[in-house]
C-alpha cells in the first residue's frame, strides 16, 4: 500500500475492485479503468484482473484494450503488467493492434521473466483469436452464399423410363442374369 493513500481508502478501493470483477457486469468497466489511476499496485493489479474477467460478459473490447495496453506495456510494477497482459488475452482479436508491442516486450531483456512469458502468452492467444475470427468470417460468407446457389435435387434418379411392362421385363432380365429370383 502506498503512503499517499490511507489504509481505509485502500481497503475500500480493494474491495470495490474485487466486487466489480465478480459482478460480471460489463458496465463496471469505466470504474475499473479509473482504478488504474490510483497509486496502489494491489488495486491496479486487481483492476486489471477484473477487466479481464469482464471480457466474457461483453465488456466493450475497444475501451478495455485501450486501457489495458499502456498498463501492460509500461506500468511501473511488473505484477500489474502481468495481470494486464493476462486480461488482454481475454479480449482476443480486439487486441490485434498491440501484437508488435507485445512481441517487443517479450524480447525485452530488462523485463521480469514472468512479464515476458505473459507477453508471449498474450500474443499467442491474440493471434489464435485473429485466425479464428478470420475462419469464422469465411464460414459466414460461405453460409450466406449458399442460398444463392442453385440446389441439386437429392431425390434418387430413375435410370430408365418406360411402361410398367418395361420395368417388369427389366426385373426378369436382371434376375436371369444374376441367378437370383425375382422379388416384388
Amino acid at each position: 500500500m502506498q503512503s499517499t493513500m490511507d489504509r481505509q481508502m485502500h481497503q475500500r478501493y480493494r474491495q470495490r475492485a474485487l466486487e466489480l470483477g465478480r459482478s460480471g457486469d460489463p458496465c463496471a468497466l469505466p470504474e475499473l479503468i479509473e482504478l488504474f489511476r490510483l497509486p496502489s499496485t494491489e488495486i491496479r493489479r486487481l483492476a486489471a484482473s477484473a477487466i479481464g474477467k469482464l471480457a466474457e460478459f461483453g465488456a466493450d473490447p475497444e475501451a478495455a484494450v485501450d486501457a489495458l495496453v499502456p498498463v501492460a506495456l509500461r506500468d511501473r510494477h511488473p505484477q500489474v503488467q502481468q495481470y494486464a497482459l493476462k486480461a488482454l488475452k481475454n479480449f482476443g482479436a480486439a487486441a490485434a493492434s498491440c501484437l508488435h508491442d507485445l512481441e517487443e516486450l517479450a524480447e525485452n531483456t530488462g523485463a521480469k521473466d514472468y512479464v515476458c512469458v505473459a507477453a508471449i502468452s498474450a500474443a499467442e492467444a491474440i493471434r489464435a483469436a485473429i485466425e479464428e475470427a478470420a475462419e469464422e468470417a469465411v464460414r459466414g460468407a460461405a453460409a450466406a452464399a449458399l442460398p444463392s446457389l442453385p440446389m441439386k435435387s437429392t431425390a434418387p434418379k430413375k435410370h430408365f423410363t418406360g411402361s410398367t411392362a418395361t420395368h417388369a421385363s427389366m426385373r426378369s432380365f436382371s434376375s436371369a442374369a444374376t441367378g437370383k429370383p425375382e422379388s416384388n
